[in-house]
């Protein structure tokens, strides 16, 4: 199996699973908490990683089928090509949906975050607590919802850290590698 596989597959389902878990969270009838999907943070995490593996293949192919020269200027000057290809590579829905993504995700991060600290349960009382000091009571509805909104501001991350890899692997790379 190819690198170039198991990067998209990777991404793919991980992509494909945050979506379903953060469409989950505007689901008032569904408590999702973090103790069920954290393999997704570690799924996005290393689709990401096998993302900047691929890039480094794609680069070293590059650097074997254009000369050399091994001043600063000269790699200063290859790495602004990479770039040029990359943004020429990269298909114009995505140039436009991407930026668009971001703020949705930056929107979703600071609106998900719950007002005055983090929900807890200790000795059997549902708090919300700032930095261990206890800020409240809450209710256990409100325990739930603020653990779902946790889940939510992760998961758009998770969306963006595997749609990345994905576009890379699907379209970039077809286009940026050489030998390909």
């Amino acid at each position: 199996m190819s690198l170039r596989n198991v990067g998209r597959g990777v991404s793919g389902l991980v992509l494909g699973a945050s979506l379903l878990v953060h469409l989950l969270t505007f689901v008032p009838s569904v408590a999702i908490n973090m103790d069920f999907v954290w393999p997704l943070h570690v799924g996005a995490m290393a689709s990401f990683l096998v993302m900047f593996v691929g890039l480094i293949h794609v680069q070293s192919a590059l650097r074997k089928s254009t000369p050399q020269a091994d001043s600063p200027s000269s790699r200063l000057e290859m790495r602004r090509e990479f770039n040029r290809r990359v943004w020429e590579a990269t298909p114009l829905p995505v140039k436009v949906l991407f930026p668009l993504a971001m703020l949705y995700v930056l929107y979703n991060f600071f609106a998900s975050i719950p007002a005055g600290g983090t929900p807890d349960l200790r000795d059997g009382v549902y708090v919300l607590h700032n930095h261990g000091t206890v800020v409240r009571e809450i209710t256990l509805a409100e325990y739930e919802r603020f653990r779902t909104l946790t889940v939510r501001g992760f998961s758009g991350h998770w969306m963006i850290f595997s749609a990345v890899p994905l576009v890379f692997y699907t379209w970039l790379w077809p286009r940026l590698h050489p030998a390909e």
